[in-house]
């Protein structure tokens, strides 16, 4: 299962550099799926007893929140 965590962890950057090749509408989706990624991820670390993990992936997507709000909003 730690596999999953990482394997959506990858997903979400994916969709976060492509939120910057984006247009229209097409950069909120590739937000609202790298958020959805970097949610699953950290449930699956917090199932998996990786509070670490889990804190970490969450820095992780509070800071795409914050780009997004910034500089794409």
């Amino acid at each position: 299962m730690r596999e999953d965590v990482q394997r959506l962890e990858a997903l979400a950057e994916k969709y976060y550099d492509a939120m910057y090749d984006a247009r229209g509408r097409e950069v909120k989706e590739c937000y609202e799926d790298a958020c959805g990624c970097l949610i699953q991820a950290i449930d699956a670390a917090k199932q998996l007893g990786l509070a670490d993990e889990a804190e970490r992936l969450d820095k992780r997507l509070r800071h795409i929140i914050g780009v997004y709000t910034h500089q794409f909003r």
